[in-house]
C-alpha cells in the first residue's frame, strides 16, 4: 500500500489544516492508482487528524474554470486546450491517443468537490470566490448571490484575462461558484 495522500499525525492532532493547491495534484504521481483515489483519502485523513471541530481551508482550481471552458491550456492535463473541462472518458482518449501518461492532476467541479468534502465527513461553512485569480488573489468574496452583488459594484478586475473578465462580469451571481478561476472551501469537523 502506498503512503501517498496519508498524513504522519496522531488523531486529532490540529485545530486547523490548510490545503493549498494540493488537493488536485494527491496522488498524481503514482502510476498504481488514478489521481482521484488518492482525493478522498487525504481528505479522509484531513478528518482524522483535525480536532472535533476543527477547521479546514481547501483551495484548488476548478474543472470549469471560464479559462478551461474557453480553450485554455490545462496544466493538469499535459497542456490539453480545455483539459480537465472535457468528459473524463474524451479526456483520457485523447492524452492516450497522444501518447501521453494519465494525467497528474484531478480537478473537480464546485458540486463534485463539495460532496468530496462531505464524503470525508467534514461540513462545508463557506465557499469564496477568489478574485480576479486564486493564485494571486486580491479578494476573497462569499459565493452567495447577495455577496457577489455587492461585492461587483466596487471590483475592478473579475477574472485574470480580458476574457475571463468580460465573461464574469456577464455571469448572474448565482452561477459565479461555478466557474470561478479556483474553490476556496472552509470546512468544519463536527
Amino acid at each position: 500500500m502506498t503512503a501517498v495522500c496519508r498524513l504522519p499525525f496522531a488523531d486529532a492532532s490540529y485545530d486547523v489544516v490548510l490545503l493549498n493547491l494540493v488537493l488536485e495534484w494527491c496522488a498524481g504521481g503514482n502510476p498504481e492508482e488514478p489521481a482521484i483515489a488518492g482525493q478522498p483519502r487525504l481528505l479522509s485523513e484531513i478528518y482524522r487528524v483535525l480536532k472535533p471541530n476543527g477547521t479546514l481551508q481547501l483551495c484548488t482550481k476548478n474543472r470549469f474554470a471560464y479559462r478551461l471552458l474557453v480553450g485554455g491550456g490545462d496544466e493538469h492535463a499535459h497542456g490539453l486546450r480545455f483539459g480537465n473541462a472535457l468528459p473524463r472518458w474524451l479526456l483520457r482518449l485523447i492524452v492516450r491517443l497522444r501518447g501521453k501518461p494519465a494525467p497528474a492532476g484531478h480537478l473537480h467541479s464546485y458540486g463534485a468537490l463539495d460532496r468530496l468534502i462531505r464524503g470525508a465527513g467534514l461540513s462545508p461553512v463557506q465557499s469564496y470566490w477568489a478574485v480576479p485569480e486564486m493564485r494571486f488573489p486580491e479578494q476573497f468574496i462569499p459565493t452567495d448571490v447577495k455577496a457577489i452583488r455587492l461585492a461587483r459594484h466596487q471590483l475592478i478586475r473579475q477574472g485574470n484575462s480580458r476574457l475571463t473578465n468580460l465573461l464574469m462580469r456577464l455571469t448572474p451571481a448565482w452561477m459565479v461558484r461555478y466557474v470561478t478561476p479556483g474553490l476556496f472551501f472552509i470546512a468544519r469537523k463536527i
